[in-house]
Parts: structure tokens; C-alpha cells; sequence
């Protein structure tokens, strides 16, 4: 969904990247529409929480906000869950040599104001 970039000024550097991970679910159910949400939840928290490096791709992932939603749809409701993560990982940033640019053959330029 989104993703911020700090740059931990290191040597080599090295890029804190936080992405946000949204996680979507619905349950359509004639009654109980609350209790089916709260149960899904559940089970993507214990998920999640089970192994929050993804297998040690990641540094870390973290519960920051759910979001529920239930709407009529016909005779039935339709509960709408999304619960969203922050995940952390580290890139390095691109080596100078991976780098490729043209020469500078000129500036053409002008000032719209007094020194």
C-alpha cells in the first residue's frame, strides 16, 4: 500500500524501508457478522504474530490499526475487516558503480531575480 524510506546514514548505507501491509477479509454470515469478524481478526493476528520477520526476509512487522466495516447487502450482512501492518526491512542503497550517467555537456539557464 505505502511505503516510507530513512536513510540510516551508514557506510555503506544501508535504507530503513517501513512498508504498510493492508490485509483484507470479509465474512458474509446471516447472523453473527460481529463474532465472524472478531474471529478473522483472530486468526490473522495469531498468524502474523507467529512469525513476523516472514522467515527472516523481514526485521520486524507490527498490528498498527483495523479497520471494520458492515454493510447490508440484501437480507444478509457482509462484515468487511482490514487490518494493517507496519513492516521494517533494510535494502542496501544503490553502489556508485551500479550507476550509469551521461556526461554533462551543458547548462542553459537563467535567474528571474537580482543577487
Amino acid at each position: 500500500m505505502e511505503e516510507v524510506c530513512d536513510d540510516r546514514k551508514t557506510a555503506p548505507r544501508v535504507l530503513k524501508r517501513d512498508l504498510t501491509l493492508a490485509i483484507e477479509g470479509a465474512v458474509k454470515l446471516a447472523a453473527d457478522v460481529d463474532d465472524a469478524m472478531d474471529s478473522l481478526a483472530d486468526e490473522i493476528e495469531v498468524a502474523m504474530h507467529a512469525d513476523p520477520t516472514f522467515g527472516g526476509v523481514m526485521a520486524d512487522s507490527v498490528l498498527t490499526s483495523t479497520a471494520i466495516d458492515i454493510a447490508e447487502e440484501g437480507d444478509q450482512p457482509i462484515g468487511v475487516i482490514r487490518l494493517d501492518y507496519r513492516v521494517t526491512y533494510y535494502t542496501d542503497a544503490p553502489d556508485e558503480s551500479d550507476v550509469v550517467l551521461d556526461d554533462l555537456e551543458g547548462i542553459d539557464g537563467t535567474m528571474d531575480h537580482e543577487l
